[in-house]
């Protein structure tokens, strides 16, 4: 029979930047390939940007842009193992250290004058920008990128950058190594383009919530992590102490431990996710790499030793699988995780090949990154067959919350209850409020709900919160608690004997704003926008942009609380009835209610 493409495309999940598709495979396939575009259906195995290509019967894509409208084509495809001819070209002024690929571009981190990440087109190897740090060229050691986002790492530095607007996100110093100077040589942005990890030398990591810019820190090893993957809810990172540590981060704000492997007898130097499988490569002069099944649990199902040097890079797809070393070799598998055989060894380097990356579009390439002979080389190792017309079907991500893009914004949270599943797997818990298209809806007799700050809202010395509610009450009905927390600590309520809006900041009555200020703005079963914004000697309210409280003077001492209440006050009294749409947190003092 002929090839057919997939059938039966349905929509199974969405969220903020993602979907998820199920289908029923086309005749004869032994892969599905999703491409989409903005604009128009692609209409061939090229046109557009790749989404998926692997087996199976469900995927989901990443990294997609909020209130966009997006036009998906699903093709079956076949394939045949084929090594093409290698192309190779100078990587001029840089001396490649680490790899990474998108569906256009590779991303080489390096040392030299050219910067610290040359960015080149995957057609032909050519050079189409480059990254310096404040118009320097630095050593970047590693580098990851997903979607629209890009970090690497030099000397104590991490950074990361949103390349839609080559905008600096993150900057900052590792500080926690108190035996000498602070040296970071790992990063890897988890799959869904919403966290960054960055190892340090003393067995620290420094996680990042991309969307709220919060740093946390956890450390799950002794000395210097090396490597870190990230994928659905695991986490994995390889440390000179000769361990691969696995972690859950079900709560992506709170990673706990797992297990520990520790059957490579030496430095761990990359580990990698991929599907059910850990791949952990070691440092140590028989280049040896185990595999994990992590549904057994993390029984080692194979090792191979076929390197005879350092491991500097692992890459994995379904049904091949690439591996470079000091050894001045790179190594391509077919089979899967217990089968995997050795194929090609590709000895064109001659020096130490860096890192490699295996793509599912058919195309790998590796580096060389020794001064004098720094290389970037690159095959085709695939060759497909396509169905004819593709299946279609168009997809909208549909939500309100957006990125922070400056890191100036110092958003501690920031949550929109109108968009299904985001804001489920941080802290928030629900009391009865019953989930609506616009947001939670409180009954206004007993229903309500939580948010566990996990220590974010510990020494605040300011603060700005924003609410966006739906009221279905007049001004001057009964008492009513918009928010509360701690022993006063941030307090937002309106009393009904006078009709006052009362603001506690750390445990101090900041205001009580007249009837007459305020409920000339109020809007019964409208929606609402409240924002308070403080230091200590200068508080300011805001009603729907309307200034209700400018600059009170009240002197407060820092915030520190573990819980917010919406909609209930300390001792289950003075609910709130309607919706509430949103609600944001930052440290930082505004002086205008719309930024």
């Amino acid at each position: 029979m002929a090839l057919t493409s997939p059938t039966g495309v349905s929509i199974t999940n969405s969220t903020h930047n993602s979907i998820t598709f199920t289908w029923t495979a086309g005749v004869d396939s032994t892969k599905t390939m999703i491409r989409y575009k903005k604009s128009e259906y692609p209409t061939s195995e090229t046109d557009g940007t790749l989404g998926f290509h692997g087996t199976g019967s469900t995927a989901t894509i990443y990294n997609l842009e909020t209130n966009r409208t997006y036009y998906f084509s699903f093709f079956g495809t076949t394939e045949s193992y084929s090594l093409s001819a290698v192309t190779d070209t100078d990587t001029t002024n840089l001396i490649p250290l680490g790899l990474a690929a998108d569906g256009q571009y590779l991303y080489i981190a390096g040392a030299g004058t050219a910067g610290a990440v040359q960015i080149r087109d995957k057609s032909d190897l050519s050079v189409v920008d480059t990254l310096d740090v404040g118009g320097t060229a630095v050593t970047a050691e590693r580098v990851s990128k997903v979607g629209r986002y890009l970090a690497f790492v030099y000397a104590a530095k991490g950074y990361l950058y949103d390349m839609s607007t080559k905008t600096v996100i993150i900057d900052f110093t590792a500080t926690s190594y108190a035996g000498g100077a602070d040296s970071m040589r790992s990063v890897a942005i988890d799959q869904e383009g919403e966290h960054v990890y960055y190892g340090n030398i003393d067995g620290t990591i420094y996680h990042y919530d991309i969307a709220t810019l919060t740093q946390r820190t956890f450390k799950p090893a002794t000395d210097y992590i090396r490597s870190i993957d990230a994928k659905d809810d695991l986490l994995v990172f390889g440390s000179n102490d000769n361990n691969a540590y696995v972690y859950d981060r079900s709560d992506r704000n709170n990673p706990t431990s797992i297990t520990t492997l520790s059957g490579i007898t030496s430095t761990i130097e990359v580990t990698r996710i991929h599907g059910d499988h850990i791949f952990v490569g070691g440092d140590q002069s028989n280049g040896t790499v185990n595999i994990y099944d992590k549904t057994t649990p993390y029984a080692l199902v194979q090792t191979l030793g076929d390197t005879s040097n350092d491991i500097t890079g692992i890459c994995p797809v379904t049904g091949y699988m690439m591996i470079s070393s000091d050894d001045e070799n790179a190594y391509v598998y077919t089979g899967t995780p217990g089968t995997y055989s050795l194929t090609n060894t590709l000895a064109d380097a001659g020096n130490d090949v860096e890192e490699c990356c295996l793509c599912e579009d058919g195309s790998l390439y590796f580096c060389t990154g020794l001064a004098a002979t720094e290389k970037l080389y690159s095959y085709t190792y695939l060759n497909f067959t396509y169905s004819g017309s593709p299946a279609t079907t168009t997809a909208t991500i549909d939500n309100s919350l957006t990125t922070p893009s400056t890191q100036n914004e110092k958003v501690i949270a920031r949550h929109d209850f109108s968009t299904p599943n985001y804001w489920k797997d941080d802290g928030v818990l629900l009391y009865g409020a019953e989930e609506v298209p616009t947001g939670l809806r409180l009954n206004g007799t007993g229903s309500y709900f939580t948010w566990d700050s996990k220590d974010r809202l510990a020494d605040l010395t300011s603060i700005t919160f924003k609410m966006k509610f739906t009221p279905y009450f007049d001004y001057d009905s009964a008492t009513v608690f918009f928010v509360h927390g701690g022993s006063n600590d941030l307090n937002i309520l309106k009393y009904v004997t006078t009709n006052i809006m009362r603001v506690y900041i750390a445990g101090v009555k900041i205001v009580d704003i007249a009837a007459a200020t305020w409920t000339q703005y109020w809007r019964s079963y409208q929606q609402n926008e409240l924002v308070v914004s403080g230091v200590t000697g200068n508080t300011s309210v805001w009603l729907n942009g309307n200034a209700i409280c400018s600059n009170d003077g009240s002197g407060w001492s820092n915030i520190d609380l573990s819980t917010l209440s919406f909609g209930i006050d300390s001792v289950g009294a003075s609910l709130f009835k309607g919706i509430i749409h949103s609600f944001e947190i930052r440290d930082t003092l505004i002086t205008n209610p719309a930024n």
